[in-house]
């Protein structure tokens, strides 16, 4: 039953949504403009559509192509931006992510 509703790549997906919107929360709003600036980069337009139509990963699939964009993303940002993202990844829940995103066992579970 929950497998049907929630398959992995779902939970994976939903796991760097919300970890994307939580930062995106936090930032200013100069950083803000920066993100939106790296984000809408993508000159094909594919990627970021992909990405807001919960597009990027199928069934069975690691979210690969979502992290490629998201690290595209990053080195699009200014440093300023760069150094923001570091520190949210570091602090806010990023080895809950890392551990749903490689299946990771950790001992505070």
């Amino acid at each position: 039953g929950w497998e049907a509703l929630w398959p992995k790549h779902r939970l994976i997906e939903r796991d760097l949504y919300c970890f994307g919107m939580e930062v995106l929360l936090d930032l200013d709003v100069r950083l803000l403009r920066d993100f939106f600036a790296a984000f809408f980069a993508d000159p094909k337009e594919q990627m970021w559509r992909q990405f807001l139509a919960w597009d990027m990963t199928k069934p069975g699939q690691k979210p690969w192509k979502m992290s490629i964009f998201m690290i595209l993303m990053f080195f699009r940002g200014s440093p300023r931006l760069k150094g923001q993202l570091v520190k949210e990844a570091m602090f806010k829940d990023g080895l809950h992510l890392l551990k749903s995103i490689f299946e990771l066992p950790f001992p505070f579970d």
